[in-house]
């Protein structure tokens, strides 16, 4: 009996561990979204690393993570990740108290603090922007690349 609540208990555990550090979100959206090239039919589905998610024209979708609220606007491609989201093409803006880091083309954002923030990033083909509201302040370092 100890054996088998001890076995629950630690299950229990690592399960909140891993919510805590973000590697899971729950996935919402209106219109055309898909999660793995397969269309958003229930309300919510669970998210974790590696996760694709994609926008259509008419498509926008709402990602909760601990600590963080993302919106993918309409014709966006996000990869979920560990430590936070890769922007593959679109805009999204977040919402973050845990200092969510967005990944576009070389260039890694992140809040320059813990404390709540909010900005938006948008990425064309060649280009990606960062804005954020009045009150934030974040920081934009380029990734080293391979030449």
């Amino acid at each position: 009996m100890i054996c088998k609540l001890t076995s629950v208990f630690l299950i229990l555990l690592l399960t909140c561990t891993a919510f805590a550090q973000g590697d899971t979100g729950v996935l919402s959206g209106t219109g055309s979204v898909y999660l793995n090239g397969a269309q958003l039919t229930t309300a919510s589905l669970a998210v974790a690393n590696g996760d694709v998610i994609q926008t259509k024209d008419a498509g926008v979708a709402n990602l909760n993570v601990a600590g963080s609220t993302v919106t993918i606007e309409s014709n966006t491609i996000v990869r979920f990740q560990s430590g936070g989201l890769a922007l593959d093409r679109g805009s999204i803006s977040v919402a973050s108290g845990r200092s969510l880091a967005v990944f576009a083309r070389d260039f890694k954002i992140t809040p320059a603090s813990g404390s709540w923030t909010e900005f938006y990033v948008s990425r064309a083909s060649l280009t990606a922007r960062a804005r954020l509201n009045r009150a934030s302040r974040f920081h934009a370092r380029m990734l080293p690349t391979a030449v």
